[in-house]
């Protein structure tokens, strides 16, 4: 477990070893792949997930459309939904998405990011 960012990217951190009891039932696949992490900030509140809670994501290293991803940027380490569009040049462009009614989002280069994981659900789910 560590905490991570829901605004302003953050270094990941605080991974303490500990972990939050889980029913392993509830999840697909390889359960060993998954990871909780603290939310800090509030991007992500019209999708629910809020400052202070704990939210549960599986390791992923490849963007995926419209899905909310744990993002490196800028060397720090932020939740946001990832939107994957075409440019008039025929390029792939990768946007990080905030949640929470602001409109806000930033595009990102190749070279400028690099996808941690992928949310799968609050703990509280």
């Amino acid at each position: 477990m560590g905490k991570i960012a829901a605004g302003v990217p953050i270094e990941i951190g605080g991974f303490t070893g500990e972990g939050i009891p889980f029913p392993k039932l509830l999840l697909k696949g390889n359960w060993q792949d998954c990871f909780a992490v603290q939310v800090s900030g509030t991007s992500m509140t019209e999708v629910g997930i809020n400052d202070g809670e704990y939210v549960l994501l599986k390791k992923a290293y490849e963007p995926k459309h419209n899905r909310i991803m744990l993002v490196r940027h800028e060397g720090d380490s932020t939740l946001k939904r990832i939107k994957i569009m075409e440019t008039k040049e025929g390029r792939e462009e990768i946007e990080l998405c905030w949640e929470d009614g602001s409109g806000h989002s930033v595009v990102v280069d190749d070279d400028d990011y690099q996808i941690q994981g992928e949310y799968h659900m609050k703990m509280s789910e």
